[in-house]
C-alpha cells in the first residue's frame, strides 16, 4: 500500500530561503535527515504524525519512503508499506459466495481529534495535489491490479473521514476509515469443488437400479469419498464456530445418503423369503419404497446443490432449465414404475384373498385395511364387506367368482366359501 500524508509545518516555511532560490516549484529532499541520525547522534526535530493501524497483525513494514519540503513549509511524506490486517467483520456464512468488507482505518496514536484532523488530500495540501483520498495502483498494462485478481471481484470501496474513540478511557481520534466491498469468485470454486460432490452423490442416486444385496455397500462407499472430499476441501477454510453455504450443502448430501442407506436396508430386512410368504403385504412395501428412491432422490440432490450455490440460483435460466428437467425426470419414472407397482398390488390383493380364505394363517388388522382399500375404497379393519360379497355371490349362484374392485375375477373352482 502507498501510504501519503501531507501537512504545513510554519516553522519550516523559511520564506528568505525560497526567495533567494527563485523557484517556486524546487522542493527539499529531507527524507535523510529525517531518518538518519546527525554528526552528534541525534535525529532533527522535524515533527512526523504518529500514524498507528490498530487493526494491523504487526508493524507496517517500510520498503520505500521519502519526505519533501516544498515553500512555505509544506511537507509531503509517502511511504509503501506492507501490512496485515486482522478484519473481524469477515463472514463466511455464505462461502464460497460471500460478499467481504476490507476495512483499513488509521489515526494519531497520542494526538486527540482537536490536536490533529485528518482531510481530503486537496484540503491538506492545495498547492497543487489533486487527487482522491483512496485510489487503486495500476499495472504495467495500465488496468487497475486489484481488478486482475483470481479470488475476489471489487464491488464497491469508500473513504470516510471520522472521529472515533478507541475506548471508554481516552478520547477520540481523528481516523480515516477505508472501506472495500469485495465480492468472491465462485464459480471455480463450485466447479472444482461442489460438483465433483454432486456427481458422487448421484451414483448413489442411481443404485437404486442395482441388484438389492449390492446397494448398501455402494452407498457406504460413496460416503466414506464424499467424506474424504470434504476433508481436503475444507482444509484450506478458516475453522469458524457456524455452518457455511457449502457446510449445509455437504451436510444435506450426508443426510440423502444416510437415508438412501436406510432405505436399501430396510428393503432388505423386509424382503425376506419365509417373511414375504407369510405377510404379503411387504411386496407393496419394498415396491412402493424403491420407488419413492427412484423417483424422488436424485430430484432432492440436484435441488439441493442449485439451493445453496447463487451462481445457479441466481440465474433464471439455468434454474428453470434445471426445475423442467427435475419435472420431467419425475415423469418418466413414474411412468415406467407406477405399472410394476399396480402389478404388485394386484398379486398381492391375491395372496390376501388365498391368506383370508386359509383358517390357519394370522390375519393382521394392517392386512384387512390394505385389503379394504384395494378391494372397496373404504377405511376399515372389519372383513364386514367381504363376507357379504362372498354371501351375495353364493346366493346368485356365481359361487366360486369374485369380481373385485380392481376388475380381476378369480376362479377358484377347488375351495369352498367358508362364510364362518
Amino acid at each position: 500500500m502507498f501510504f501519503y500524508l501531507s501537512w504545513y509545518d510554519t516553522r519550516l516555511s523559511m520564506p528568505a530561503l525560497w526567495n533567494a532560490l527563485q523557484v517556486p516549484e524546487l522542493f527539499i529532499d529531507i527524507t535523510q535527515l529525517v531518518s538518519t541520525p546527525g554528526a552528534q547522534g541525534i535525529r532533527p526535530l522535524i515533527w512526523l504524525p504518529d500514524v498507528v493501524f490498530p487493526d494491523s497483525q504487526a508493524a507496517p513494514v517500510t520498503t520505500q519512503q521519502y519526505i519533501r519540503l516544498y515553500p512555505g513549509g509544506e511537507i509531503r511524506y509517502m511511504r509503501h508499506i506492507i501490512i496485515s490486517l486482522l478484519q473481524s467483520s469477515f463472514s463466511y456464512e455464505n462461502y464460497p459466495h460471500d460478499e467481504q468488507k476490507i476495512i483499513i482505518r488509521f489515526y494519531s496514536l497520542t494526538m486527540y481529534s482537536s490536536q490533529l484532523m485528518f482531510v481530503a488530500p486537496t484540503e491538506a495540501a492545495p498547492s497543487g495535489i489533486d487527487q482522491p483520498g483512496f485510489s487503486f495502483a495500476n499495472n504495467y498494462n495500465g488496468d487497475v491490479s486489484f481488478a486482475q485478481n483470481p479470488l475476489w471481484n471489487l464491488v464497491d470501496s469508500s473513504l470516510t473521514y471520522t472521529s472515533m474513540a478507541i475506548n471508554q478511557y481516552f478520547g477520540s481520534r481523528s481516523t480515516c476509515l477505508i472501506t472495500i466491498t469485495v465480492s468472491r469468485k465462485q464459480s471455480g470454486l463450485v466447479n472444482r469443488m461442489a460438483v465433483p460432490v454432486l456427481f458422487l452423490v448421484l451414483l448413489a442416486g442411481m443404485v437404486f437400479w442395482a441388484d438389492l444385496n449390492d446397494r448398501v455397500g455402494t452407498t457406504l462407499t460413496v460416503i466414506l469419498s464424499v467424506a474424504a472430499f470434504y476433508i481436503v476441501i475444507f482444509s484450506n477454510v478458516p475453522m469458524v464456530g457456524y455452518l457455511t453455504s457449502f457446510d449445509s450443502y455437504i451436510l444435506g448430501m450426508f443426510v440423502i445418503l444416510f437415508g438412501a442407506c436406510v432405505l436399501h436396508q430396510s428393503m432388505v430386512r423386509i424382503e425376506t423369503a419365509d417373511k414375504l410368504q407369510k405377510w404379503p403385504l411387504r411386496k407393496i412395501s419394498v415396491r412402493f419404497l424403491e420407488c419413492f428412491g427412484r423417483t424422488l432422490v436424485i430430484p432432492v440432490i440436484i435441488l439441493n446443490f442449485v439451493v445453496q450455490f447463487t451462481y445457479f440460483r441466481t440465474d433464471s435460466k439455468v434454474c428453470g432449465t434445471v426445475i423442467a428437467m427435475i419435472l420431467v425426470f419425475i415423469c418418466i419414472i413414474l411412468t415406467r414404475e407406477w405399472p410394476s407397482v399396480m402389478k404388485v398390488i394386484k398379486s398381492t390383493r391375491i395372496e390376501l384373498l388365498d391368506k383370508f380364505e386359509s383358517s390357519h394363517d394370522v390375519v393382521s388388522k394392517l392386512e384387512i385395511f390394505t385389503f379394504n382399500l384395494i378391494e372397496y375404497h373404504i377405511f376399515s379393519t372389519s372383513l364386514n364387506h367381504f363376507h357379504a360379497q362372498k354371501h351375495a355371490a353364493e346366493n346368485s349362484g356365481i359361487g366360486d367368482t369374485v369380481v373385485s374392485g380392481l376388475g380381476i375375477e378369480l376362479q377358484n373352482v377347488s375351495k369352498e366359501w367358508d362364510a364362518t
